[in-house]
């Protein structure tokens, strides 16, 4: 039976900026889906004080939308690590939900995919997962989600996740680390990477050479592009741009994001934080780095992280000053150098600068493509069944062109 339609619980809102989800949502509907209903998330945690500012909340600049999606946006309390809260929104918020899942479906063949733990994904895979019209059902895990909540919260997502688990047919992890975590509790766990678009990374290489030609740069620049949360190491960063002006005064350290936990104490005069753009000009502003910095603590959380920037930054021909964390200490990449704890974080910096022609050099930008990235999951979609334009007839298709 072919997965012409696909109903997918996100772990981010459509509307946010382009991330794993959306990739690949879009790969699955340039091969064997036609349809694909992406469910937004809702609160799956307690509430704390810190969400009267979240990343949710500050204004989106939106990429070009997807053909062939369709949103749904639930409602629902922020109280379902508590059984009472959970039992509500399953009876009263999410009870329509389901329905509208069931209009959206009409019958047709389908697959569900889960990218995050949640009480109405599991209703969903037992529900909708039991149907003779559903050829699958699949996990797409980018992170260890339980370490960004706290306590009771903490706990209700690591067993959401291990409910989840054994209903879904096919498991892929963007790390090494989560494949072997979730393996343990699974028999077939693959591992998906993160990756790039090289379509977009082109455009900035040409428009931002275009640009620095004719503008110059003065000062080495160690940069960064994404969201500066709990994760992110200021102190590792302040310490980088104070030893930045031992042997060049007019260095830089750049910061290109959204900041939702800021440092402690004072900004190094030679640290400049741009406040968030859309993807294309943080990538545009990337290319004219000298070097991509990723500067992460070493966490449960982050020991699951492959982080996109490193694949932007290298696309873009860049050498990568990073902290010792995640997929990154997995990566055999001369252009990548390594700060551990104990390094010498000024030798570290002038290695990376020293690598900057040799980053330049052509890159395997189609091996990280996303297309490439999420061509298994599109082999299995397709080995649910077959379709020539949209016509299926049992899982095979109705005609053959020669």
């Amino acid at each position: 039976m072919s997965a012409r339609h696909v109903v997918y619980f996100a772990p981010v809102r459509f509307s946010s900026f382009w991330q794993r989800p959306h990739y690949m949502a879009a790969a699955m509907l340039a091969g064997p889906v036609d349809r694909l209903l992406w469910v937004d998330p809702y609160p799956t945690r307690l509430p704390r004080v810190a969400d009267v500012r979240r990343p949710s909340d500050v204004p989106r600049l939106p990429d070009a939308r997807i053909p062939g999606v369709d949103v749904l946006s639930p409602l629902a309390l922020p109280f379902e690590p508590i059984e009472v809260g959970r039992w509500i929104n399953r009876h009263t918020f999410l009870r329509a939900v389901r329905n509208e899942i069931g209009e959206w479906l009409n019958g047709d063949p389908y697959a569900i995919g889960v990218g995050k733990p949640s009480p109405l994904a599991i209703d969903a895979l037992q529900t909708f997962g039991a149907s003779r019209s559903c050829s699958g059902r699949f996990y797409d895990a980018m992170d260890r989600y339980a370490n960004f909540y706290r306590g009771l919260s903490s706990r209700a997502m690591a067993d959401w996740e291990a409910e989840l688990l054994p209903l879904c047919d096919w498991v892929q992890t963007s790390s090494t680390a989560l494949r072997d975590e979730l393996g343990a509790r699974h028999d077939s766990v693959r591992l998906c990477l993160n990756g790039i678009d090289p379509a977009k990374i082109e455009k900035a290489r040409r428009q931002a050479r275009k640009s620095t030609d004719a503008a110059g740069r003065p000062g080495v620049v160690f940069g960064y592009i994404g969201t500066m949360g709990a994760w992110f190491d200021w102190d590792w960063t302040f310490a980088l741009a104070r030893l930045l002006l031992q042997f060049d005064p007019r260095a830089r350290v750049v910061l290109v994001g959204p900041m939702f936990v800021g440092p402690d104490g004072s900004i190094p005069p030679n640290v400049e934080i741009l406040e968030p753009m859309s993807h294309a000009e943080a990538l545009r502003t990337a290319a004219s780095f000298d070097v991509g910095i990723i500067p992460f603590k070493q966490t449960p959380l982050t020991e699951c992280v492959d982080p996109i920037k490193y694949y932007e930054y290298r696309g873009l021909g860049l050498p990568v000053l990073a902290t010792s964390f995640g997929e990154l200490r997995f990566k055999s990449d001369p252009a990548l150098v390594l700060a551990r704890p104990d390094a010498d974080l000024a030798a570290c910096a002038r290695r990376a600068l020293d690598l900057r022609e040799q980053a330049s050099t052509p890159l395997p930008l189609a091996e990280w493509s996303w297309s490439s990235r999420f061509g298994p999951l599109e082999g299995w979609l397709y080995s649910l069944g077959r379709r020539v334009g949209s016509r299926v007839v049992d899982g095979q298709p109705a005609c053959t062109i020669s």
